[in-house]
C-alpha cells in the first residue's frame, strides 16, 4: 500500500468529526420537533395579555411555515453527515478518494443552503423579537438591558453560526483542493506519491 500523504489524516479526522457533529445536530433537532414544545412569551407581566397572545400566535405562525421545510432537510443533512463521516473513515485505507471528494462537495452546498435557510428564519425570529420588546415597552416598564441582553444573544447565535459556517466552508474547500493534489491521487492510485 502507497504511503499516507502527511496531511490526509488531518483532512479525515476533521471530516469524522464534523459528520459526527452534523448526524447528532440534525437528531436533536428531529427530537425537538417530535416534542414539538410550547411556545410561551418571555415576559409572562399580567398586563402583558395582549402582546403575550400576539407573540405566541406569530411564533406559532413562524413555526408552522419552517416546520416543513426543517422536517425535510434535517434527514438529509443528517444523511450528508454521515456519508461526511464514512468517507473520512475509509480514506485511512486510502479508499474511496472520489467518494469522500463528491461527500465534501455535497455537505458543502448542503451546509450552505441550511445555514441560509437558518439565518433566514433567526432574523424573522429577531425582527418578531424586537416587535415584542418595543410593545412591551409600550405598557411595562421593561428594563432596556433585559431586552438589549436578549437581542445582543439573538444576534450573537446568528454572528456565530455564519462563522461556523465560513469555517466548514473553508474545511470543505480546502479538503477538496487538497484531495485533488497529484501526490494525493498517487496515494489513493496505489502509486508511490513522489512517482511520475
Amino acid at each position: 500500500m502507497a504511503e499516507k500523504p502527511s496531511g490526509l489524516q488531518a483532512v479525515a479526522i476533521i471530516a469524522i468529526a464534523l459528520g459526527i457533529m452534523g448526524f447528532f445536530g440534525g437528531a436533536m433537532g428531529l427530537i425537538t420537533l417530535l416534542f414539538n414544545p410550547k411556545i410561551s412569551a418571555p415576559n409572562q407581566n399580567p398586563k402583558l395579555q395582549e402582546q403575550n397572545a400576539e407573540y405566541v400566535s406569530r411564533m406559532e405562525a413562524l413555526t408552522r411555515e419552517t416546520r416543513p421545510v426543517t422536517k425535510m432537510a434535517l434527514p438529509g443533512m443528517m444523511l450528508l453527515s454521515m456519508l461526511l463521516a464514512g468517507a473520512g473513515i475509509a480514506s485511512f485505507k486510502l479508499q474511496g478518494l472520489s467518494f469522500f471528494r463528491v461527500t465534501l462537495g455535497a455537505n458543502l452546498l448542503g451546509d450552505a443552503i441550511w445555514a441560509s435557510y437558518g439565518i433566514l428564519v433567526q432574523l424573522k425570529t429577531t425582527s418578531l423579537m424586537t416587535w415584542y420588546f418595543k410593545e412591551c415597552g409600550k405598557v411595562t416598564e421593561m428594563p432596556a438591558a433585559l431586552a438589549t441582553g436578549m437581542q445582543f444573544g439573538m444576534y450573537a447565535g446568528i454572528f456565530f453560526g455564519g462563522g461556523w459556517l465560513l469555517v466548514k466552508i473553508v474545511y470543505y474547500i480546502w479538503g477538496l483542493v487538497y484531495l485533488g493534489m497529484k501526490p494525493v491521487r498517487a496515494a489513493y492510485d496505489g502509486a508511490s506519491p513522489t512517482g511520475p
